[in-house]
């Protein structure tokens, strides 16, 4: 404590900014140590936190830094040998090693770097779910993430009532992330949701303030992407169950689908500004990712976030397949979708309510970033998280099962 005092003093004398960034990380690290549950089950609300923190060149958003401190915390707690985690775990560390392959190919800060946030935000979010749901605090983190996307889906009304119907931006956030991260608790709550254990009422009106809140945002892809899981799940629990469905996905379709037309807004439709519409920049990005970025390095790609380079023209394309083709090349899009293929398929075979919600919550997040970004945190991070859940309860099954037997033995 001597030396950290003395650290500090120092610091503080030749830079009071660095001094306080300095006690900040120390207690934030104490209550990692001293309240370990509290601080993983932060992580789950923090998934709204789009704030950058730190210095500028590192990019860090909360999401990431309680991503960072929630691992930490975790890891004492992580079901490490169940077999569901080593499952997954498997299939991305092949992605991984590929992803060093090109990293090799463009050596940088910037590819280095953007590895490294690929594996927090898989790895850390999973230790952190699996944790905290080994530890039998997974409502206290539900209902965290669900009381925080109330009063963001309360925001969100309120901003795109205030601003004559259009896109909400509830505290800043983009209107895209905060429909994908309000999409991802619909599911929860079709899925998991009496595992918040609320009075219903309350529930009922948390889920319809969500609800409205999702519709607010207006964020196209992400309305088809929820209707199509919506269909997915229907499907999954036969015939009596999607004959009880059936009229709700009838009206989240007529619904869904009215909010996607009704939002286009002239700009998208008028021919002198086609040009600036969603479609064509997406259309225009596209091509040039792929004739300018991946056709010149076609197996390992340009590098992990071209398109922050200064020197360039294009940004980054909003389609997971595109992206990951013009930044790592085949190479990369090869073990993108061995490691995604792998963790649905083993989620889907897995009946549990907890395993069902992963699945389709992670399905969501890929279709919506069919035009979108998946490799970002907090939008990134929540269905990673939803993962580790799944199997942290899967630990915490199987080794109820394994308490009578070995009492008989």
């Amino acid at each position: 404590m001597a030396v950290v005092e003395a650290a500090l003093a120092a610091a503080a004398a030749a830079n009071p900014m660095t001094a306080g960034l300095l006690v900040a990380a120390f207690a934030a690290v104490t209550a990692a140590v001293v309240a370990p549950a509290v601080i993983l089950a932060l992580a789950f609300p923090g998934t709204f936190a789009y704030w950058r923190v730190g210095p500028a060149d590192a990019g860090m958003s909360v999401a990431d830094a309680l991503t960072i401190l929630g691992s930490l915390a975790a890891l004492p707690y992580v079901p490490w040998g169940t077999r569901l985690l080593r499952q997954i775990l498997t299939p991305f560390a092949l992605y991984v090693g590929l992803l060093a392959i090109t990293v090799a190919a463009h050596p940088s800060t910037r590819t280095v770097t953007e590895l490294g946030h690929r594996v927090l935000l898989v790895v850390g979010a999973l230790v952190i779910g699996s944790a905290i749901a080994n530890l039998g605090r997974t409502r206290l983190a539900l209902r965290l993430l669900f009381l925080v996307a109330g009063v963001v889906s309360i925001a969100a009304i309120a901003d795109t009532l205030s601003r004559h119907l259009q896109p909400a931006y509830p505290f800043g956030i983009q209107k895209n992330a905060s429909g994908a991260l309000l999409a991802s608790c619909l599911i929860m709550a079709v899925t998991v949701g009496h595992r918040l254990e609320f009075p219903r009422r309350w529930a009922m009106a948390l889920y319809a303030a969500i609800g409205v809140g999702f519709m607010a945002s207006q964020s196209r892809g992400t309305m088809l992407a929820l209707l199509a899981v919506l269909l997915v799940f229907a499907t999954r629990h036969g015939r009596g169950r999607l004959k009880r469905w059936a009229p709700i996905l009838l009206v989240a379709t007529v619904v869904l689908l009215g909010v996607a037309a009704a939002t286009y807004t002239e700009r998208d439709l008028a021919t002198k500004d086609a040009k600036f519409s969603s479609l064509t920049t997406r259309i225009d990005n596209y091509t040039y990712a792929l004739d300018y970025q991946f056709a010149p390095h076609p197996v390992v790609g340009a590098g992990m976030k071209w398109f922050k380079l200064s020197d360039t023209n294009g940004s980054g394309p909003h389609n997971f397949v595109v992206a990951e083709l013009s930044e790592t090349g085949l190479v990369g899009l090869f073990g993108l979708v061995v490691f995604l293929g792998v963790m649905l398929n083993t989620l889907r075979r897995h009946r549990e309510a907890m395993s069902e919600a992963a699945y389709l919550v992670m399905l969501e997040r890929i279709l919506d970033s069919l035009l979108g970004i998946f490799w970002v945190a907090g939008t990134g991070t929540l269905p990673f998280l939803v993962v580790g859940l799944a199997i942290g309860e899967d630990a915490r099954q199987a080794a109820a099962a394994r308490r009578p037997s070995a009492a008989v033995g």
